[in-house]
């Protein structure tokens, strides 16, 4: 069921690249000889005063991170709808996926959606994102996977998007490591001002 927030002005989706910083690729080239760990690679961001999605990729599989950040008329809802924490992950696999959430929280938190099948196409991913979204009991989820055609479309273009900047090589220079990637994708530089939005919102 549409959640009510769909139906305001501040449910607008606006959708943006995660810029790279040059000034820091020396000290992330350092960091990519010792780190061992899985990083999560940030591409894009869709966004609305409700909730949030984060596309990338983890090495040669793409990944999605889906949180709510709001509440519109609801009870104030546990901070793991946000961001999900290092120490109460849960895994649990589907047809052709992983998701990640908070063992604690598993059908309220955010979650990770990450391909398990290399190289994937984006129509693949999204068919799967869209059934997991109408199978899995997972309220945020649901909540920003809606049946509609508008929100699907953007989701799409952002995830073939995402898709097709690995494909020719421009992924961000920084490679966060994989519990920072499952907590928080973003700090406060990491974010385009609105000027440059404009220049990565789709016609």
């Amino acid at each position: 069921m549409e959640k009510e927030f769909w139906k305001t002005s501040a449910s607008s989706l606006r959708e943006k690249a995660v810029p790279q910083r040059p000034e820091k690729q020396a000290a992330q080239a350092k960091r990519k000889k010792t780190n061992k760990e899985q990083g999560f690679q940030a591409i894009r961001q869709l966004e609305n005063a409700y909730g949030k999605y984060v596309f990338g990729a983890n090495k040669d599989r793409y990944v999605v991170k889906i949180s709510r950040k709001s509440e519109y008329h609801e009870d104030t809802f546990d901070q793991s709808r946000e961001e999900l924490n290092e120490d109460r992950l849960f895994e649990k696999k589907t047809s052709g996926a992983r998701i990640f959430s908070d063992s604690h929280k598993k059908e309220e938190s955010a979650v990770i959606y990450e391909e398990t099948i290399r190289k994937a196409p984006p129509e693949r991913m999204f068919k799967e994102l869209k059934a997991a979204a109408q199978k899995e009991n997972r309220l945020t989820l649901k909540e920003m996977m809606p049946e509609k055609a508008d929100i699907e479309k953007k989701v799409f273009q952002n995830l073939k998007a995402s898709v097709e900047t690995l494909k020719k090589g421009n992924t961000p220079s920084e490679t966060l490591p994989f519990l920072r990637r499952i907590m928080n994708l973003f700090t406060p530089e990491d974010m385009v001002s609105e000027d440059d939005d404009q220049d990565n919102t789709y016609s």
